[in-house]
């Protein structure tokens, strides 16, 4: 596209996110370009200013440039509440209308008591101030106390009157993210080949519990991205001044205990992969890792200088279970609607797209992490939504998805048994409750018990409940457990024929 092109785009009072959007269209959407005729020349066809003024009118990219808006808006639900008030002051009363700051306060604070304080006019003429730097506001030239919006355009983005006035009504904002351990994750970097952003498996809460407790079992599925959790240690022992070492399942664990314990300076924490291992052999290695990190505990300050030790043991989750030790436990775990606010420079910032994104997603990392990346690159929230959901029917990716879970053909053949008698809609709605009796019945009503039987048929229901609940695919809600959506829908498209 010329530069004279784009410098006429982004005058529009839309600037770069029309730019970004048109871009996206011409360049990518080849329909739209092959119904041009190619030059006589041969060369290729250029993108002219009626291209541009066509492509700018469309549906899609209306509806792109609109959400490109919401992100700003929705970095901070006080941006959204002010946006949303000043933009109904706009269509009201005309474009070039808006508010002083004790004005605005007050009728931000009738729709938000707790995110605006009538105390809090300095603290709201910052915001602003913000929003101006944003490009969203300005303030009216001749007094320059007074905030509108910048363009008539930006208010037909955030919606209609009746649409914006519902939305003030109807959401539930949420104060300001404030640092939790508990669910924060680091960014592990970008993946080479993706460019997708990988997160750590464990949170900084859990991390530091493996300090805590010397030695620790991590339980832990490929789809909960097992293959990270060595890397997001690192991470944190980096600042810490450990070194971590590896070892893997068919390394002598003797010998680098031994070597461990020769060392006179340097701590280290020994990582232990044992996946794929008997529980006989994680027993024994679990109870010899705790003798070699106990004999390295300061007894007073004067020892500090005492080289620690440290050891993290990644195995599976039905294996860690048959593990009787003193030993610490961490499980990684998916993500859900109040955890992935932890999630630096989320594109879902409100309440309800979190709730969506959880939906589509069941907050397994690697289907969080690729729809943050695809809609960071500019695609549609529902237009990923609707091809993560799209790729769950196809059988080879519901297949792979509960191989990553740690599902065998026997787990997903009697979960099949009592899936079919759900449907999507009323798993969404909480109905497909995995109650013990409920999966006994289905047992029985697919003759894989007699009738004759049911305390082995309700022995297997309960067996089956407890190494779902290991393996982390059961959710909680109010009417009891019931599988993640992602495995209910994978389970679904495959019949049980894994």
């Amino acid at each position: 596209m010329p530069s004279s092109i784009c410098w006429r785009v982004s005058r529009c009072g839309r600037g770069k996110k029309l730019v970004a959007a048109v871009l996206l269209v011409l360049v990518f959407e080849v329909a739209y370009m092959q119904q041009r005729s190619m030059p006589a020349e041969g060369r290729h066809a250029p993108i002219t200013w009626e291209d541009v003024q066509q492509v700018a009118g469309m549906e899609e990219v209306r509806g792109l440039i609109a959400e490109r808006l919401r992100y700003t808006i929705n970095l901070e639900d006080r941006y959204r509440v002010l946006a949303l008030l000043i933009a109904l002051r706009s269509l009201e009363q005309g474009h070039g209308h808006g508010y002083r700051p004790a004005e605005l306060l007050e009728r931000a604070h009738e729709r938000w008591a707790d995110g605006f304080p009538l105390n809090s006019e300095r603290q709201l003429t910052i915001y602003l101030e913000e929003m101006v730097n944003l490009g969203l506001l300005i303030r009216l030239p001749g007094d320059e106390r007074i905030y509108a919006m910048r363009s008539p355009n930006v208010v037909n983005m955030l919606g209609t009157q009746p649409e914006l006035e519902n939305e003030l009504r109807d959401t539930q904002f949420d104060l300001p993210y404030d640092y939790n351990p508990i669910v924060a994750r680091r960014s592990l970097g970008t993946d080479r080949r993706t460019r997708v952003q990988r997160m750590s498996p464990l949170t900084d809460g859990q991390l530091n519990d493996i300090l805590t407790h010397r030695t620790t079992l991590v339980p832990c599925t490929p789809a909960l991205s097992a293959d990270l959790v060595e890397r997001g240690i690192q991470l944190h022992t980096d600042g810490h001044g450990l070194t971590v070492v590896r070892i893997g399942p068919d390394d002598d664990l003797t010998d680098f205990i031994t070597a461990n314990s020769r060392r006179k300076s340097g701590s280290r924490l020994l990582f232990v992969d044992l996946r794929g291992q008997d529980t006989a052999r994680l027993q024994v290695a679990t109870d010899r890792l705790l003798d070699h990190t106990r004999g390295a505990q300061p007894r007073t300050d004067s020892s500090s200088s005492v080289p620690r030790r440290y050891a993290a043991v990644l195995c599976d989750p039905d294996t860690a279970a048959g593990v009787v030790s003193a030993a610490g436990l961490v499980r990684p775990e998916r993500w859900t609607v109040d955890s992935v606010r932890a999630w630096p420079e989320s594109p879902f910032g409100s309440p309800r797209e979190r709730r969506s994104l959880i939906e589509v997603t069941g907050g397994w990392p690697m289907l969080v992490e690729l729809a943050m990346h695809k809609v960071r690159s500019g695609m549609r929230q529902q237009v990923v939504f609707d091809e993560l959901r799209a790729e769950m029917t196809v059988p080879e990716r519901a297949k792979a998805h509960l191989k990553l879970a740690g599902l065998s053909s026997d787990d997903v053949g009697q979960l099949s048994t009592w899936a079919q008698f759900y449907t999507d809609e009323e798993h969404s709605a909480g109905v497909a409750v995995t109650a013990a009796g409920d999966l006994q019945a289905a047992f029985q009503e697919a003759r894989l018990y007699e009738e004759s039987d049911a305390e082995s048929a309700l022995i297997a229901a309960e067996g089956l409940l407890n190494h779902l609940d290991l393996l982390g695919v059961l959710d909680v809600t109010d009417r009891g457990q019931i599988l993640d959506p992602v495995t209910f829908r994978a389970v679904k498209a495959i019949g049980g024929d894994l």
